[in-house]
């Protein structure tokens, strides 16, 4: 309890309540679900005592612009663990089905993913 600085929790009591009144309503559809920090599908939790409030406004920052969409994580040049380049430099932003289908780390993490 005295080390952790925050964490990522996931919301989604939101959308299975939208879903339940779809169900009942009788229009829901089944479709692939892709939801983050703008769909409110993910947050922080608030930080630990120890996390300097020039951080935790920094990071609360960055999370404000990764909402409004001026922030991508995914964005730019992208290299992979054993130095392969697997998006060039300038590209503003990787697309969902290639996040979902990464099978790689990237450069500077150590490890290996087991066989598919």
């Amino acid at each position: 309890p005295h080390a952790q600085l925050t964490a990522i929790t996931h919301e989604w009591g939101g959308y299975y309540t939208q879903v339940a009144r779809q169900v009942i309503a009788g229009t829901w559809k089944v479709a692939p679900v892709w939801g983050g920090m703008k769909d409110g599908f993910v947050r922080l939790a608030p930080f630990g005592a120890s996390v300097p409030k020039d951080v935790a406004t920094f990071v609360a920052q960055r999370e404000a612009d990764l909402v409004a969409g001026r922030l991508h994580p995914f964005g730019g040049r992208i290299v992979d663990s054993s130095g392969r380049e697997r998006q060039a430099a300038g590209t503003k932003t990787m697309a969902d089905a290639q996040i979902q289908a990464m099978d790689y780390f990237v450069e500077g993490v150590a490890g290996t993913l087991p066989p598919r």
